[in-house]
């Protein structure tokens, strides 16, 4: 098996305390199954993402990040227990991240290059966007994209879009600046069966009342 020879930014990473001793173990695996395929190219390989052997901390996080070997969810609750040096350098982290989501717009045809640009400048770094359409959805509430400029986008994307571009606009669907997506009716087929179904649910209770009076 290769083995890939250790990662500076990774090992200070687990220094600072941004990523556990596990957390580093899996990171250096995943390189060493990448540098083998390098050498030996599967059949079917994965879409992962390589880690350059000089890339900073801020990519070597991010790319943790990206490949899910750091977990969204902890990550947040972690960084608040560090110093401020390693807050500031999750957040660099976190933005670069961001801006890889809002990229996938982008390649979507869902944001032009000056949308796209706008987008680079303005994600937080205090939030991790989990896929493109929470980054949709934010860039509408924080009017980096009007909601006049959504609405044309969905129009556009509904009549010409891909399936993966009507997808995230399905999700981050907004209206007058709301971070909700408007309820929609269920189909009337459905109605009927809720309607049935209550029917049926007091038909059994009043059975059971009047046949308790009888008794």
């Amino acid at each position: 098996m290769h083995i890939e020879p250790p990662h500076a930014s990774l090992q200070q990473l687990h220094q600072l305390g941004l990523i556990t001793a596990q957390e580093l173990d899996e990171a250096n695996a995943e390189r060493d199954v990448a540098g083998h395929e390098r050498l030996h190219p599967p059949e079917d390989p994965v879409d992962m993402p390589e880690l350059a052997q000089d890339a900073d901390l801020v990519s070597t996080l991010s790319w943790l990040l990206l490949t899910d070997l750091l977990p969204k969810n902890d990550f947040e609750k972690r960084v608040a227990t560090l110093p401020p040096e390693q807050q500031a350098l999750a957040a660099d982290a976190v933005r670069h991240y961001n801006r890889r989501e809002v990229d996938e717009l982008y390649q979507h045809d869902l944001l032009n290059q000056f949308q796209r640009d706008a987008a680079h400048a303005a994600v937080p770094g205090d939030r991790i966007f989990y896929s493109p359409w929470i980054v949709m959805r934010w860039l509408v509430v924080n009017d980096v994209l009007p909601t006049p400029q959504f609405e044309a986008l969905e129009e556009r994307v509904r009549a010409h879009g891909s399936v993966a571009a009507r997808e995230i606009m399905e999700a981050a669907r907004l209206r007058h600046g709301h971070d909700v997506i408007p309820y929609k009716r269920p189909p009337a087929w459905k109605g009927a069966l809720i309607v049935l179904a209550m029917i049926m649910v007091m038909s059994v209770i009043y059975g059971a009342v009047t046949g308790f009076k009888g008794a």
